[in-house]
């Protein structure tokens, strides 16, 4: 009787070790789509000069390396939460809690989506996956792609 768990020719070790992209290729990516923010009210001057912004926000400085050399970064204006939208079902921001924030759309390596996530949770910083029916009203709305 065989066991389930022995590999024994080089055909069944390769199967057990985890599948590598060939050189050349393209790495599996994880596409996101989110809004990053913190409770700043300052500049975030090198995204404003990158993508002619007009923002009221800053991120620390770990944030701004992850967005500025990470991965692809496409940047939108985003109006400010002060009122509860009716795109954020349940979604009641504080009055004295407005945010401004950054979307982005960023195609990241799965590993360096799991390090991006928990570097926002470390820094007080929100990642917020929306639905594609959001990211496609949001765009409507606003004359994106």
């Amino acid at each position: 009787m065989a066991t389930t768990t022995a590999a024994t020719t080089p055909d069944d070790l390769a199967a057990v070790k985890r599948p590598r992209a060939p050189r050349g290729h393209a790495i599996l990516v994880k596409r996101v789509h989110g809004y990053l923010w913190k409770k700043d009210k300052d500049l975030f001057a090198h995204l404003v000069e990158r993508h002619k912004l007009r923002m009221t926000e800053t991120f620390t400085f770990e944030v701004e390396r992850w967005l500025s050399g990470a991965f692809e970064l496409t940047v939108n204006e985003l109006p400010d939460f002060k009122t509860p939208r009716d795109d954020w079902p349940g979604r009641q921001p504080k009055p004295n809690n407005a945010k401004v924030g950054v979307r982005f759309v960023a195609d990241l390596p799965d590993k360096l989506y799991k390090r991006f996530k928990l570097q926002c949770v470390k820094l007080d910083c929100s990642m917020i996956e929306v639905t594609s029916a959001l990211i496609q009203r949001w765009n409507a709305e606003h004359g994106g792609r």
